[in-house]
């Protein structure tokens, strides 16, 4: 029907309705206003306790960022809950519900005064900002008190690989352009970048190097000329820094000096020591750029001539250009950043410095380390631990008062946790709950101990000393009561708390993985997991290289990822335990897929031990799985040849083949001893090289589409797929297509 101006007009316009720009402005810090929730009344007569008021928390999340939440408060004010007063019906006041932001990682919470409550630098990282107030009880009169209030600041700091530093108009937004799916913006004027923005450099193995562009800094940015400061913050956190100067030089505008490329190198070295000393004993890298400039290259040759010659050639520069302590460049690049000349060799050389900073000995010198070398972590995947719960408080039987529980002792799973955490955290493994308070006459009821927490990995099982499971904590989150605390004394008890359970308990990490690699020593389990994933293990041409289980990850150009999990070499008996066999089977358990690694030239321990055939050690492997845990023998899983380029005639895979496909008929060849029960169906046959990386990859993408179909099955679909099944055709083109049948054939 249109407005009431459109009815006595039509010929007047409505005026559109206003949408809001959906399109989020960067922030980066953010002042907002917290405040406890305010204690609960206790009640004198009874001696009741007050609930405590609800805290103000700030929590990292994924996938956020600081705008998401300046739109969804635009109050900016958090408010913790009320604690509940305590009635003659409810002695003790329940707490205040907490208030929980939600805030992106890298987030630095400080007061107004730049005092800093805590860093949120990784995922599920919680940090109070304003506790509440402690509920009313017999130490403040029974009259509850008001929480905390103050003005918090939320700085975030990019938490990047490398930081891009240079004046303006250098090109650091051209670089980032020509290294990664970014679009920043470009032109040929001074401050073309104002906001700091993230761009991602791919490469052919699937790695990823995340690039921080920041707005350009000038003279002075170090006492927060040209907002330096708000810029600079966001260089503390990446691994190297990438310093890329005009080979031009820079002039910010007629009135200013021109500052040659050399001078320029020098004007940002003072200014990232001025802000913070430590930036310039990070990993650096030089970037020359706009070398196409130059095409007899004397300014280069010059500005070479320069850096070899300091700190003599200091002299060369006025004294207030002269900085400190150098940067020590681990590589110095020419480039055109708006031609792409030399922009992919740079990102190889940053990465390679990058793998090598990262993974750098503590006993290695360095150019440039910032991170104090940290002991290298040795793989645990079981702990015994001792644990007890505290001991319940005494109960008034005057009164009728009770007396607290006490406190528990638990096992929650982390994502980032390891049990070599546990072990050096914890050097007695001793962990003991909070004993609960005692009943007195101005507090009936008394407080129930604290409990213990311990933070575990994902996929712990918890169990006795006798193998009884407690538990078992698969997912994030998951907890476990280990040793629960004392009852507080109370009337069925004649008022006497009781003491908390105590008992060994043994902590067995069990890793999650999509697939598990399972084999005899020396198949070639760590080269194919090297070949497929950016993981190192150790490679020789001896058995039991590997002792520890190791994780890869496979990573495929549409980003999805399977995690591969390499578990060291098996031998017979392993079912019984010989061999730690138990300590690395059980981490086959909890994998969705097997891929069954053979050598293709059969497998002997040592002289005094028998040749096994690729035939035997296939039978063999499935019959100490079938021995361990008979369901293992009913996964899913894949047969790889391995080392098929010491067959160049493929005589022993076409030898293999056909013992195969005459399965079970074929067991007859072999000794009794030797034949499993249950047979491996197995899914697919693929023959690789892991050495020469020789179809690693077409093994890979043959496991996705089967961990994808037995995913998504139906319960009515036939899904199996059994070497004896090689030969029928109509079946196979049903289960998995026209291609599974060729690649299998």
């Amino acid at each position: 029907m249109g407005s009431f101006r459109q009815r006595i007009d039509p010929n007047i316009k409505e005026k559109p309705e206003y949408v809001p720009n959906k399109k989020k402005s960067f922030i980066d810090s953010l002042r907002i206003y917290v405040r406890g929730g305010p204690g609960g009344q206790g009640l004198l007569k009874y001696g009741g306790t007050g609930g405590d008021g609800g805290g103000v928390y700030a929590v990292a999340k994924k996938n956020l960022t600081l705008s998401d939440v300046y739109q969804k408060y635009p109050t900016r004010r958090f408010v913790g809950g009320n604690g509940h007063n305590s009635t003659k019906f409810y002695l003790c006041g329940e707490p205040g519900q907490d208030k929980v932001i939600n805030v992106p990682i890298g987030v630095e919470v400080c007061a107004d005064d730049g005092q800093i409550i805590g860093d949120l630098n990784q995922e599920g990282d919680r940090v109070c900002m304003a506790a509440g107030g402690k509920g009313g009880n017999h130490s403040n009169k029974f009259v509850g008190k008001r929480g905390e209030h103050r003005n918090v600041k939320l700085n975030l700091k990019l938490i990047a690989d490398v930081g891009l530093v240079g004046f303006p108009n250098a090109g650091k937004s051209s670089f980032l352009k020509a290294i990664s799916r970014a679009n920043p913006k470009i032109a040929n004027y001074p401050f073309t970048t104002i906001k700091p923005q993230i761009g991602v450099a791919e490469f052919p193995d699937f790695a990823k190097i995340t690039v921080a562009d920041l707005p350009g800094l000038i003279e002075g940015a170090y006492a927060n000329f040209g907002m330096g400061h708000h810029f600079l913050k966001h260089v503390e956190r990446t691994k190297l820094l990438l310093v890329l100067v005009d080979i031009g030089g820079f002039q910010l505008a007629q009135p200013y000096p021109l500052r040659s490329a050399f001078q320029t190198i020098l004007l940002l070295n003072k200014e990232l020591e001025l802000y913070k000393e430590d930036l310039v004993q990070k990993p650096a890298v030089l970037v020359i750029n706009k070398i196409d400039t130059d095409p007899d290259e004397t300014q280069v040759n010059e500005l070479m001539q320069l850096l070899k010659a300091l700190p003599d050639s200091l002299k060369t520069v006025p004294e207030e250009m002269r900085p400190e302590t150098l940067i020590k460049f681990d590589a110095i690049q020419r480039i055109s950043a708006k031609h792409c000349i030399n922009t992919d060799e740079t990102m190889k050389c940053v990465r390679e410095l990058i793998d090598h900073f990262t993974d750098n000995s503590s006993n290695e010198e360095t150019n440039l380390a910032v991170m104090d070398p940290n002991k290298k972590k040795s793989f645990i995947d079981s702990l015994r631990i001792y644990v007890r719960g505290g001991p319940g408080g005494q109960g008034s039987h005057r009164h009728n008062g009770f007396g607290g529980d006490g406190g528990g002792v638990y096992a929650v799973a982390k994502k980032d946790a390891s049990l070599s955490d546990v072990y050096q955290k914890y050097p007695t493994r001793r962990f003991v709950g909070g004993s609960g308070a005692d009943s007195t006459k101005y507090c009936l009821l008394g407080e129930p101990g604290q409990d213990k927490v311990i933070d575990v990995p994902v996929g712990v099982e918890v169990c006795t000393d006798d193998g009884q499971i407690i538990g078992d904590l698969i997912e994030e989150g998951d907890s476990v009561c280990m040793a629960p605390g004392g009852k507080g004394g109370n009337h069925s008890n004649k008022y006497l708390g009781k003491r908390g359970e105590h008992r060994n308990v043994r902590l067995n990490l069990k890793l999650i993985a999509d697939v598990g690699l399972v084999g005899f020593p020396n198949a070639g389990k760590s080269s194919f997991l090297k070949a497929i994933s950016r993981a190192n293990p150790k490679i020789t041409n001896y058995p039991f290289t590997t002792i520890k289980p190791q994780i890869g990850v496979a990573e495929f150009p549409d980003f999805r990822k399977i995690t591969v999990a390499d578990l060291p070499g098996l031998i017979e008996g392993a079912h019984a335990n010989l061999g730690m066999g138990h300590r690395f089977l059980k981490h086959v358990e909890r994998t969705k897929l097997l891929l069954v690694l053979v050598d293709i030239g059969g497998f002997q321990l040592a002289q005094s031990y028998p040749l096994r055939s690729a035939f035997q050690t296939i039978l063999l492997l499935n019959k100490e799985l079938e021995l361990y845990k008979e369901d293992l023998v009913q996964k899913p899983a894949v047969l790889v040849i391995n080392k098929t380029d010491t067959d160049p005639d493929e005589t022993k895979v076409g030898e293999l083949i056909q013992l195969l496909k005459a399965l079970p008929d074929s067991l007859q060849t072999v000794p009794e001893e030797l034949r499993p029960k249950t047979l491996i169906k197995f899914d697919a046959i693929q023959k690789i090289s892991a050495k020469r990386c020789i179809n690693t990859d077409e093994t890979m993408k043959c496991v996705r589409e089967l961990l994808d179909h037995y995913a998504g099955k139906t319960s009515n679909q036939e899904t199996n797929l059994t070497v004896m099944d090689i030969n029928n055709k109509e079946s196979l083109l049903r289960r998995h297509g026209e291609r599974a049948h060729k690649r299998l054939v």
